[in-house]
């Protein structure tokens, strides 16, 4: 074998283990970064919940409280007071705006704080509108019928 070829074996011996030590520690860095991931799944899991339990205790039963929950955290929203709700819906197709659905919502919001929600939804921007699809729900939109009827 002449000299050339022995430096080109070499080189790409070189080379191959390098690439195998790079990949043995992204799987390393891969199994951290996934772990991590998951007890901070398991971590929010626990914190809804209990947020969940409490707006129950403090305003009342599911109904009365609903919850969403996105691929970054739940938000949990209670009835429209009936006031907003009718000024809400009283707003005239042409005037109506994203800004008129999250303020409802916010006002609507037990959980999280305001500042997640804002971070939530600039992350996930169509949950404004699942939101505001569970505020309609809770205050009666798509009820067959109306109780005592």
């Amino acid at each position: 074998m002449s000299a050339e070829t022995e430096s080109l074996q070499s080189r790409l011996e070189a080379a191959r283990k390098r690439r195998a030590e790079i990949e043995a520690e992204a799987r390393v860095t891969d199994e951290q970064a996934h772990l991590a991931a998951e007890v901070e799944r398991a971590e929010r899991a626990v914190i809804e919940a209990e947020a969940l339990e409490r707006a129950k205790r403090e305003i009342g039963p599911l109904g009365k409280i609903g919850f969403v929950d996105t691929r970054i955290g739940r938000v949990i929203l209670k009835r429209p007071h009936h006031v907003l709700y009718r000024k809400f819906q009283e707003t005239k197709p042409e005037d109506f705006d994203m800004d008129e659905l999250e303020k409802i919502v916010r006002s609507c919001l037990v959980y999280p704080d305001a500042s997640a929600f804002e971070r939530l939804i600039q992350e996930l921007p169509h949950a404004l509108v699942v939101c505001g699809e569970l505020m309609a729900k809770l205050a009666g939109a798509g009820a067959k019928e109306v109780a005592g009827k």
